[in-house]
């Protein structure tokens, strides 16, 4: 739901909870995380409508003023959810807004944006005042094109074309129907009951390499970096290849699921205890996908050393 936040598939992002996935993710997770993607946009407080206008006594035909009442209603609520779609948020307190102060207080001046799909997270957090060096690592192909475009006039923005894993090597990627939901995991029926696009479409054979390669090739510096991860399912295996990071990274940003969604993935309340072990705990969160009886499904979550 990483500001991959997390598109409209994930309906993401949010209105409350999406009812699909997680950003900054968005529209562009699918420039479809359709669902609102995970992860990022339905903040902040909701469009009030204005008071309708009162009835006239007695009076049949067309009531015009109500008629225009309805159209603008009916105008703001779409302008609402093309925002959504776009992992734009017409709130006062977005969450990329508040993963950049969390930066800036704590003097973290790197990212490391571990399954980036098309580059919304960096791009929202740009958009909400961070300046500083981005790397983005994305497997997909198609997905990975438009990543390249889009951090072509940045000279601070960085791209890699790979998957991230316990070990360098290959594996197979399941390429989803909306791209944001693309895993080197397999979805479960529970993913696909909230959101039939992550259904997989094709697979790619893919070059996987580890945070602590990418940390040492790229001269990232740990106690001013933030480590985010998107990878649908895969955070575990990343964090397994980090080496002895997790002791003295500033930060790290997951996509926590509280159910399973991809085969045998590692829930909120393992990888929480695994971070705490390290000295870094939840420090503020985005609600990501709920399923239609209300569960929350996933979260973004942002962890800080103590």
């Amino acid at each position: 739901m990483a500001l991959r936040g997390r598109s409209p598939s994930r309906p993401q992002h949010r209105l409350g909870c999406a009812a699909a996935h997680d950003p900054l993710r968005g529209d562009e997770r699918g420039a479809g995380r359709a669902a609102l993607p995970h992860g990022r946009a339905a903040h902040g407080p909701p469009i009030r409508p204005g008071r309708p206008p009162a009835s006239r006594p007695g009076g049949g035909g067309v009531n015009l003023q109500r008629l225009r009442y309805d159209v603008r209603e009916r105008a703001k609520l779409g302008v609402r959810r093309a925002l959504l779609r776009a992992d734009l948020d017409l709130g006062r307190d977005p969450w990329a807004s508040r993963v950049r102060r969390t930066l800036t207080a704590r003097g973290i001046a790197e990212v490391l944006d571990v399954g980036a799909n098309v580059g919304q997270y960096a791009a929202l957090l740009r958009q909400a005042g961070f300046t500083g060096r981005v790397v983005s690592v994305e497997p997909l192909p198609s997905a990975l094109e438009r990543l390249t475009a889009r951090a072509a006039g940045d000279p601070r923005w960085d791209v890699l074309a790979a998957a991230v894993g316990r070990a360098p090597g290959r594996a197979t990627l399941h390429e989803a129907r909306n791209s944001y939901s693309s895993t080197l995991s397999s979805p479960t029926a529970a993913l696909l009951a909230t959101d039939p696009a992550a259904e997989t479409v094709t697979r790619h054979e893919v070059p996987v390499t580890t945070v602590a390669e990418l940390v040492a090739a790229h001269g990232l510096t740990p106690a001013r970096l933030l480590l985010k991860v998107d990878t649908e399912g895969h955070e575990g295996e990343v964090l397994d290849g980090t080496g002895d990071l997790l002791d003295s990274v500033a930060a790290v940003q997951l996509e926590l699921c509280h159910v399973e969604l991809y085969a045998g993935q590692l829930l909120a309340p393992e990888l929480t205890a695994r971070l705490a072990a390290h000295g870094l705990e939840p420090w503020t969160w985005e609600a990501g996908r709920c399923g239609d009886d209300g569960r929350l499904l996933l979260c973004d979550t942002l962890f800080v050393r103590r």
